[in-house]
């Protein structure tokens, strides 16, 4: 066959995403040559939307991002905005739970903090003399033994 849908004949990858695409070409091919691939083949018109829709339906499912779709810039903003408007309010909700339960001291066993066991920085060490005892300078820890020293 030669014509428009020619060239674009499924490439047989192994993954989910590569089935959806060899899928939706072998859809478009038939659709392009319907006329004359009708008297040869029992796949019928209402096949061909059958198909198209279960691979909106799995390309959905599997995520779009997975497959290769970008999303559209007004779904990014609204899942941006989303997820910024969760943050804030649990973050509420953690003030709320941490005032109500002051006493008891489970806080945040009760709302922990989305950021908790993501790794990041270590703590900063305090300096320390050469017996490992933190200077202190003027009763303030962790400062060189030299600072703020005048001559």
């Amino acid at each position: 066959m030669a014509g428009p849908g020619a060239g674009r004949l499924p490439r047989g990858g192994v993954g989910y995403c590569d089935r959806l695409s060899d899928l939706e070409q072998l859809i478009s091919v038939f659709r392009t040559y319907w006329a004359v691939v009708e008297p040869k083949t029992p796949v019928t018109m209402a096949d061909l939307r059958d198909a198209d829709r279960l691979v909106q339906r799995f390309a959905w499912a599997l995520g779009q991002r997975q497959c290769g779709v970008a999303p559209d810039a007004a779904s990014a903003d609204l899942r941006q905005r989303a997820f910024t408007k969760l943050v804030d309010v649990y973050g509420r909700v953690r003030r709320a739970v941490a005032f109500v339960r002051y006493d008891e001291g489970d806080a945040d066993v009760l709302a922990p903090s989305l950021w908790a066991g993501r790794g990041g920085r270590g703590r900063a060490r305090p300096a320390t003399d050469d017996d490992g005892a933190t200077a202190r300078v003027g009763g303030l820890p962790g400062l060189p033994a030299d600072a703020g020293a005048t001559t």
